[in-house]
Formats: C-alpha cells, structure tokens, sequence
C-alpha cells in the first residue's frame, strides 16, 4: 500500500485503524456503566446511541465522585517516579 492510499483511508503505520469493542454482554460489567458511578443507565445510553449515531461511551453522563476519583487517579498517578537504576539488571 502506498503512503497516498494510507492517508485516503485515514490510516498508517502509527494509526493501523485496529478498533477494540467490549461485546454487549460486557458491557453492564464496565465501571463507565454501573450505577454507582452514572446517573444515566445503559438501556437509555443504547437507545440514545442508535438515535443520534455517537457512540455509546460520548452518551454516558457521570457521577461527580467517579470523575474526581477518575482524576486524582490521573494526578497519583503522573507524581509517581521509578528510577530506572544504575545498572540494566535493576530494570529486572
């Protein structure tokens, strides 16, 4: 495949256009759908996204504490630092 009909596909080396989908029958498992952490059910998410034709994740509407658990994971998890060690055997 040459680079021009990468780019007219809208793929290349770095974007393969691979897309990963969790079945329906997982979905109910993800924490992005339970109820403990969004107001809106999943039922109501399906009918949303056949409706208006985003994808189900844009439709979801969260609590505030899964997005502030959300974030202070990403701000914990930014401020931790592994040193690499000295030697290569270190790196395990």
């Amino acid at each position: 495949m040459s680079a021009k009909q990468a780019d007219s596909q809208g793929t290349d080396a770095w974007h393969p256009g691979i897309k990963s989908t969790l079945p329906s029958e997982y979905l109910p498992l993800s924490s992005m759908f339970q109820a403990e952490n969004v107001f809106s059910s999943i039922e109501t998410a399906t009918e949303l996204s056949e409706f208006t034709g985003l994808a189900i994740q844009q439709l979801v509407f969260f609590r505030p504490e899964r997005l502030v658990t959300h974030e202070l994971l990403v701000r914990v998890s930014a401020d931790i630092f592994v040193s690499d060690g000295t030697r290569y055997e270190d790196l395990g």
